[in-house]
């Protein structure tokens, strides 16, 4: 077993309380920004641009499985990448602003590419910084909040060549990267996160490459039974996105490893350690107690299916994605600071505890889409009665609930940094959006501190190895130029909430209790019992899980 204390490796450091939150709630920002319900979208600059110096445009190049073969695979699904056709926010980032507006957002979400500013390392691109600049003067001129990412998945290549968040001394140069963005952006950017789900990457399904057909209704789930093929339609490949698994087990990821499941622990270790460093540095700078800075979570559980004895094959994987890749580790991580990784077999490989306590964190950043269905044979599915989406996961708005009151343990505001829903035919589209917002108004009127629903994302994209396959976007756009930022008929389900929802926290908690209070919003309780029910034909014959543990954790393993 490796063991570890340090957290910035000779960054030297404040020691968080152990309060969590006390450094920034009531650290200076201003207080009308503080108590404003954030209605937004979320995007990723290189998801809609690209970038000619990310990690991620040097790995979409090369073959998979092995980048130092000639040849191999492409690494991502469809016909394009995002440096053929992209929706180009980064230059009509006007217009996207403008659509934003029109949904009824009050907030945006947005990544800095520090490959753009940062392109060689110790040289600033200054066309870039004035961009970024006139992007954020825009979004403020049109009564939008920015919320800024310093890393979502993607980095400057010389970043990677330098062995990236594998090597523990290349935390000093994230910091400084923080430190960076802070003093070019700190006066226009309040909200900003440190990662992007730095243990997790949305669990995505891409097709077979070419493969895919519009679906014209629900896919539902009776059981987990292998799907029958149907005539002219290619059978879907599975792809989980795990930016962990991926990266380091499969190599379908930067930076395309294969079988190093102990490099991933070190990797996730040194971005929560990077991000403890990062947080204290930002504090430090003259402006850093006026900046809320916190990190983004992906909020994903595993749930094991099946007849008794079959069962324990998905159980024992569902487990191990609910430690490393769920919501396990992280939440463990934000009660206590306490960092273990754990291998099958070997067991405890790494430990770190964060100096102080709790990991400091003014606000915490909940990524939720559903929850993962696993058969004996180790299929995606859903339970009866669920919607299955273009992902192979189902629409599950009670795990959101769960996800929300879950972080509500944290003792910080909590804002749903994404959530949406891979939907080409848009049948689904406007389902998933009434329940998930009723799902959150609920965790509001049942205590929960949430501040803020971004959906994922403004304008479809390109959603990593699945390519241009996997549409979320509220505005329909193709790669072929067939389609260019139509607002999708699913998508007025979200802008009729936005622009109903008041934007005062004190407002909107006292509309959401007034609907419980009158029976619009679920009962999760009820909803727990129905979710049990259809549970109970698929697990051991005879035993039911009524435990409420069970459901919310989703440990039925």
């Amino acid at each position: 077993m490796v063991t570890t204390r340090s957290s910035t490796r000779g960054t030297p450091g404040r020691a968080d309380d152990g309060s969590g939150a006390a450094a920034g709630a009531s650290g200076g920002a201003d207080g009308d920004k503080l108590q404003t319900f954030h209605k937004g979208v979320a995007i990723s600059m290189w998801q809609n641009s690209g970038d000619e110096h990310s990690n991620w445009t040097k790995f979409i190049r090369s073959p998979w499985p092995f980048s130092w073969l000639p040849f191999g695979l492409k690494r991502y699904s469809g016909t394009h990448s995002v440096e053929q056709a992209c929706p180009d926010t980064w230059n009509r980032y006007e217009e996207d602003i403008a659509l934003a507006v029109k949904a009824g957002c009050n907030a945006f979400r947005l990544s800095i590419e520090w490959a753009r500013i940062e392109p060689r390392r110790g040289e600033f691109d200054e066309h870039a910084i004035a961009r970024t600049n006139d992007m954020l003067d825009a979004m403020h001129a049109a009564g939008l909040e920015p919320n800024a990412t310093l890393h979502h998945f993607t980095h400057p290549q010389w970043f990677e060549d330098l062995g990236g968040f594998e090597r523990a001394e290349n935390i000093p140069i994230f910091v400084a990267w923080a430190l960076k963005a802070v003093e070019l952006f700190g006066s226009r950017v309040t909200f900003w996160a440190t990662f992007n789900e730095p243990t997790v990457q949305p669990p995505r399904r891409a097709p077979l490459r070419g493969a895919h057909r519009r679906r014209a209704r629900p896919r539902r789930c009776a059981r987990p039974a292998a799907p029958r093929r149907l005539p002219g339609r290619r059978r879907r490949r599975r792809r989980p996105q795990c930016a962990m698994f991926l990266g380091w087990i499969t190599g379908m990821h930067p930076p395309g490893k294969v079988l190093a499941c102990a490099t991933a622990g070190r990797v996730v270790m040194h971005k929560l350690q990077a991000h403890v460093a990062a947080y204290e540095a930002i504090k430090r700078t003259p402006r850093g107690r006026t900046l809320q800075v916190g990190l983004v979570h992906h909020h994903i559980t595993f749930l094991a299916t099946g007849p008794r004895l079959l069962r324990a094959l998905a159980g024992y994987a569902a487990g191990w994605m609910n430690y490393w890749w769920g919501y396990e580790l992280i939440h463990e991580w934000m009660l206590t600071g306490r960092f273990t990784w754990r291998l099958p077999l070997l067991g405890q490989w790494l430990e770190w505890q964060c100096p102080g306590g709790r990991p400091p964190c003014d606000w915490f950043g909940v990524n939720y889409y559903s929850r993962a269905v696993v058969t004996w044979y180790l299929k995606p599915w859903c339970l009866p009665g669920e919607v299955m989406t273009d992902m192979y996961y189902p629409i599950y708005a009670d795990g959101l609930y769960e996800a929300l009151m879950q972080a509500s343990q944290y003792r910080m505001p909590i804002y749903i940094t994404e959530t949406g829903i891979a939907d080409r035919s848009d049948a689904n589209r406007a389902t998933m959006i009434d329940k998930y917002m009723q799902a959150t108004l609920r965790a509001v009127a049942d205590g929960a501190d949430v501040r803020g629903f971004y959906y994922w994302t403004l304008v479809d994209n390109f959603e990593w190895n699945a390519g241009y396959m996997m549409e979320f976007g509220l505005y329909a756009w193709r790669p072929d130029g067939s389609v260019d930022r139509k607002l999708k008929d699913g998508a007025r389900a979200l802008v009729k909430y936005f622009k109903a929802l008041p934007n005062g926290m004190a407002a909107l908690r006292a509309a959401a209790e007034a609907m419980a209070a009158s029976g619009e919003l679920p009962d999760h309780g009820a909803m727990h019992d129905e979710a049990a029910e259809a549970l109970s034909g698929l697990t051991a014959r005879g035993q039911r899980r009524s435990s409420r543990r069970h459901h919310a954790l989703l440990t039925a393993t």
